[in-house]
């Protein structure tokens, strides 16, 4: 889902004097499905929380039917923003009826949470705003995969056609929560230095590959047994926060065995 501000509801952009304040006609500001235009820059706030509140001041203005679209008045929604300290819910309440543009409006929006971007010069146009968003906190994405659908696009998202048309995003996307970043594996080795020696308690006790019954017998000495001397020089937890000892049994063997049945010798 997208909302924007649209077109007036004279069917233009408002120069001609003849658009009143507010939403005449319900679609002036409004929410709909995404729809595909020759977008061509996404930007996405750095931090997601920020952006998810952004698209819900955006929607509640948008059904507020209080903002209307004219080019010539763009910047009162963001003076009666200013006027009720940049709280949303209190400008509704006034029942105060504004005009943005399609820029205008997103920039108001985000001016609601992060303080620096605010200025009371003219709003940032659509040909300016990859540089004024990306000054305060904004990455900036090109790549297809962000503008020809919303499977990648998170709430918040600012999807733009330079010189002609910007709209935001408000819900997330298929693909969006997935990583598409390949991460190196984390998983630590052990330490094969021997912090003190034990002994085995059990009648025979299993020494696995991993920590956790949900891993195989070592194949070398698979099975120790009781009064055997081990060398422990790792503590681990398995996924039930279970303790588990890395030990080494006889020249360079080293398994995992559960610390229930190790004693200090």
């Amino acid at each position: 889902m997208l909302v924007h501000a649209s077109i007036s509801e004279n069917g233009n952009a408002g120069w001609d004097g003849k658009a009143k304040a507010g939403d005449q006609i319900g679609r002036e500001v409004c929410t709909r499905s995404f729809y595909k235009k020759p977008w061509n820059v996404m930007l996405r706030y750095k931090d997601s929380s920020v952006a998810s509140k952004a698209s819900k001041i955006a929607i509640k203005l948008a059904k507020s039917n209080l903002v209307g679209y004219d080019q010539s008045e763009r910047n009162t929604l963001y003076k009666a923003l200013k006027k009720h300290k940049w709280d949303v819910d209190a400008y509704i309440a006034s029942g105060k009826k504004t005009e943005t543009d399609c820029s205008a409006f997103i920039y108001a929006c985000y001016c609601c949470l992060i303080p620096s971007m605010r200025s009371d010069a003219n709003a940032p146009t659509t040909s300016t705003m990859r540089s004024k968003f990306n000054d305060h906190g904004f990455s900036v994405h090109t790549a297809s995969k962000y503008t020809i659908s919303d499977a990648y696009l998170k709430p918040g998202d600012v999807l733009i056609r330079e010189g002609h048309h910007t709209a935001m995003n408000t819900s997330t996307g298929s693909k969006a929560t997935v990583s598409h970043i390949k991460k190196k594996k984390t998983t630590s080795t052990p330490n094969k230095t021997t912090k003190w020696v034990g002994k085995v308690t059990a009648s025979a006790l299993n020494v696995r590959t991993g920590a956790g019954t949900g891993y195989s017998n070592i194949k070398r000495y698979p099975i120790i047994n009781k009064g055997e001397k081990i060398k422990v020089c790792d503590t681990l937890k398995d996924k039930k926060g279970n303790i588990w000892y890395y030990v080494k049994i006889k020249d360079t063997v080293y398994g995992f065995v559960s610390a229930n049945y190790i004693r200090k010798a």
